[in-house]
């Protein structure tokens, strides 16, 4: 089946899942993948310089949320950040096939509804039974920063001046911030820590009462666990967007719609003439149709 093209409405906050090949569990929460994979993180978000407001990587599947410029970021960051977690797996475990499936990014179209994706990322590894709290996740996540407020230490191995000649390489430490939810950005720090450990604490209450007195897997169970064996994952269909005002859903959807109908038309028009057409903004551009030999 055709994929439609990607519409990336600018300087939105979109929440971006991602999953692994077949669900397997290749991100394992191990404390070298949890910092192969925030040494990966904190570099992306230095190349392209975007707004990371929550993350967090379970064993099978990854979600971001975040505020891109355009697609070209979002494809820019996106790439770097698979292609180079996917590198960091491969060296750790010892797997050698593909890694990841493609993204799904999803539009967060008002205040409200990015606290409650901002919550559903926070509930990821405590709502399955993993873990108590989200505190607790000992993966690649945000919770603790979203606490204390405290910036994400990470390091990244470059080379030198010399390129391929050069005879060492150099570790850059570095770090990076979350920004704040929109919602949240006139509120002071210690007012953000309260209201994402309050959210936290919900999380994993509420997460109490759903096992009804049955003990979590743990960290020693997740980390035992087999992370080549292909696992089953929901399949259920992405919405077109996380909205708590329908006005804003509506107005999206027609300029999703406006956006495809255009895409289509200079697709069809590349096809016919085999040479670039002019694509409407706010997409992935397409590439030119293979010549071969003629």
């Amino acid at each position: 089946m055709a994929r439609n093209p990607r519409f990336v409405k600018p300087r939105t906050v979109y929440e971006i899942t991602a999953r692994t090949v077949e669900g397997r569990r290749l991100f394992r929460p191990t404390p070298a993948l949890r910092k192969a994979v925030l040494d990966v993180l904190g570099r992306a978000i230095a190349l392209f310089g975007l707004d990371v407001y929550a993350f967090i990587y379970l064993s099978n599947h990854l979600h971001l949320l975040a505020m891109f410029l355009d697609g070209e970021q979002m494809r820019g960051f996106m790439r770097h950040l698979g292609r180079n977690t996917a590198a960091s797996v491969k060296a750790i475990t010892g797997w050698s096939g593909d890694v990841w499936e493609r993204y799904q990014p999803i539009p967060v179209l008002d205040d409200t509804a990015s606290i409650r994706r901002l919550r559903y990322i926070l509930s990821n590894g405590v709502k399955e039974g993993l873990v108590e709290h989200p505190l607790d996740w000992p993966g690649p996540s945000s919770a603790h920063s979203l606490v204390s407020g405290e910036p994400i230490e990470t390091e990244w191995v470059v080379r030198p001046p010399g390129g391929v000649h050069a005879t060492s390489l150099v570790i850059e430490r570095s770090s990076f911030d979350l920004t704040p939810l929109p919602a949240w950005a006139a509120l002071s720090r210690a007012e953000r820590s309260w209201l994402a450990r309050r959210l936290m604490d919900d999380v994993a209450e509420e997460a109490r009462q759903a096992r009804n007195g049955k003990p979590v897997l743990g960290i020693d169970a997740l980390r035992g666990i087999d992370p080549f064996e292909p696992t089953p994952l929901e399949d259920t269909p992405a919405p077109l967007a996380h909205f708590s005002d329908e006005q804003l859903f509506l107005a999206y959807k027609d300029e999703r719609a406006a956006f495809l109908a255009e895409h289509r038309r200079s697709g069809a028009h590349q096809s016919l003439t085999r040479s670039p057409a002019l694509y409407p903004p706010f997409g992935f551009p397409a590439a030119l149709p293979y010549k071969g030999d003629d």
